[in-house]
């Protein structure tokens, strides 16, 4: 059986950290992962940095992922061909929107299930009504 070192929820400064794509890849690769996701809060803006720039990761890279950053919870939206975007999800319609991510191509799951949520994070804590 053959195990692989995957890092699905990651952040640049695209978004809320510190690090550059170019210090994420090498902090990646010194890890030894073999499948890297880069998921900025609500963003694809760090995939066409690495097109533009024709970064080559030393793992293999998950294009078009991202992290849904909403106030009723963040999701990983995985592998996207298309970035839906979050605004008009509430707590009650959850389902539509994992199935209006899965149809563009992507794999869903709650990004923090156990975080505590305000004031600590605000909409971090998972308060969607997941019915499917």
């Amino acid at each position: 059986m053959h195990y692989y070192s995957i890092e699905w929820h990651t952040h640049t400064t695209h978004s809320d950290a510190d690090q550059t794509i170019d210090q994420l890849f090498a902090a990646a690769a010194a890890a030894h992962y073999d499948i890297l996701s880069i998921s900025d809060h609500s963003t694809l803006s760090s995939y066409a940095e690495i097109q533009q720039r024709q970064l080559q990761p030393a793992s293999w890279l998950l294009r078009n992922s991202l992290e849904w950053t909403t106030y009723y919870g963040h999701m990983l939206v995985l592998g996207t061909q298309d970035g839906v975007n979050w605004y008009e999800a509430k707590p009650t319609d959850i389902d539509q929107w994992v199935q209006k991510n899965r149809d563009a191509g992507a794999i869903v799951g709650v990004a923090h299930p156990f975080e505590l949520g305000s004031p600590i994070c605000t909409g971090c804590h998972w308060d969607f009504l997941v019915r499917n």
